[in-house]
């Protein structure tokens, strides 16, 4: 088990980073950037040149009802990092747990503009409302 640590996730490291490089291009390299990443975004605001605040996973929310704790609310989540942080873009690239969140995929669907969707990962702008 110890040995697949050092073997990573199995992907193609270069071309992660010129994902993450393209994504940065996207968001205009903002400091305003909600992103949903496998590492809490290290990978992304490294090689993106972009900086922000890591959204919570489906665990993450799940975590805080069981403990008792405010349980957050995805759409009030959001709507308070916008407003009050001033957050531009959202990214997905653990797009797994971007489908593990329904509410908020509807959300960025319904009230957001897709900048750019492949396979690998979601841009939205939090800036425009979607046409």
């Amino acid at each position: 088990m110890k040995l697949l640590l050092f073997l990573g996730r199995g992907i193609d490291e270069r071309g992660e980073a010129r994902r993450y490089e393209e994504i940065g291009t996207l968001v205009e390299h903002s400091d305003k950037t909600l992103y949903l990443t496998h590492d809490h975004g290290r990978s992304l605001t490294y090689h993106g040149e972009l900086a922000g605040t890591s959204w919570p996973g489906q665990t993450g929310f799940k975590k805080r009802m069981m403990l008792n704790q405010d349980s957050l609310d995805c759409s009030s989540l959001l709507k308070h990092r916008i407003a009050e942080d001033s957050m531009a873009f959202f990214v997905a690239t653990e797009l797994d747990e971007l489908r593990k969140q329904p509410e908020l995929v509807a959300i960025l669907d319904r009230d957001h503009s897709l900048l750019a969707s492949n396979a690998f990962f979601r841009v939205y702008s939090l800036r425009k409302r979607a046409p």
